[in-house]
């Protein structure tokens, strides 16, 4: 499951908040890096999905 489609279900199935996550798409994370001021140089998605839950990690590697 990806967290680009904006699916209602996906954040209303959310169990715990804590400030420190947030959710992005691939494309709004690169408006942010460039709206930053960053030049984007890679991404990759890792799938962390467990037998109750579907996530993905998105790790960005940025230059100045």
């Amino acid at each position: 499951m990806e967290f680009e489609n904006n699916d209602a279900t996906t954040i209303q199935n959310k169990r715990h908040w804590h400030e420190h996550i947030n959710f992005f798409s691939q494309k709004s994370l690169e408006m942010l890096l460039e709206a930053s001021g960053l030049k984007l140089l890679a991404i990759q998605k890792l799938d962390i999905s467990d037998d109750f839950r579907n996530f993905q990690i998105q790790q960005v590697v940025a230059q100045k």
